[in-house]
């Protein structure tokens, strides 16, 4: 909280706000669609693993997940203002780049969950120290981050972004290699490696998503492609 408290400080005399006066109106029902079918999917994925992935309330969550977002594409294709166009994905660079940002976030929050658990339950570190031990990850992303639009927008989208997966794929598979005896100064690098790679890899893909539409659904395309994956 004091962290953002001191962005938005920060953003107020910098950023200038735009409106956009054509935009339809918040549509409760489409909304209320979407948060009751991704929710019963988010319960049975996180769930699964403890109840037992045939237990009823597991399927039944899972069920009702299907059912319910193939009714909200329904009512998506029929109304002339969509929340989620389902055309933009007739793009390429469009569905590739959200594809690839798919990978990067279950990647991410992954292998920042496993490490954080890793770190208590295997190697006996507090809480804290297992947050501090994780923040490699989390400093590569930020540190980089900010550069990583300006080599893509140089050499391209995907150049930076397939140098960027490849190098979380090789801290990703260094990091599969660390043990219970691991010390800390041999795990360190490791996920700072990782976090780099998806820092190389998030911007870009982000870019691309809005390139690929037009002015008017560049907020849309960014929050479509954002929403795949955390932010550092």
């Amino acid at each position: 909280m004091p962290i953002g408290v001191v962005l938005l400080l920060a953003a107020l005399p910098t950023l200038s706000e735009s409106r956009n006066l054509a935009a339809p109106a918040i549509d409760v029902p489409r909304t209320v669609l979407s948060i009751l079918g991704v929710g019963a999917l988010t319960y049975g994925l996180i769930e699964g693993g403890s109840q037992g992935w045939t237990s009823g309330p597991i399927l039944t969550s899972l069920v009702a997940a299907a059912v319910i977002l193939v009714v909200f594409v329904a009512v998506e294709q029929r109304n002339p203002t969509p929340m989620m166009p389902l055309r933009m994905f007739r793009n390429s660079l469009f569905t590739v780049s959200n594809a690839a940002m798919v990978m990067v976030g279950f990647s991410l929050m992954g292998s920042v969950f496993f490490f954080s658990q890793f770190f208590v339950t295997v190697q006996g570190a507090s809480i804290l120290d297992s947050g501090l031990e994780t923040l490699p990850i989390s400093l590569g992303m930020a540190i980089v981050s900010p550069f990583a639009g300006r080599p893509a927008a140089r050499y391209g989208f995907r150049i930076v972004v397939t140098a960027g997966m490849a190098l979380a794929g090789v801290g990703l598979l260094t990091l599969g290699f660390v043990h219970a005896d691991t010390g800390y100064g041999n795990v360190w690098w490791r996920l700072a490696i990782t976090g780099t790679g998806f820092a190389l890899s998030m911007s870009p893909l982000t870019g691309a998503a809005i390139q690929s539409v037009s002015p008017q659904e560049g907020g849309l395309a960014s929050g479509i492609s954002s929403g795949k994956a955390p932010p550092p």
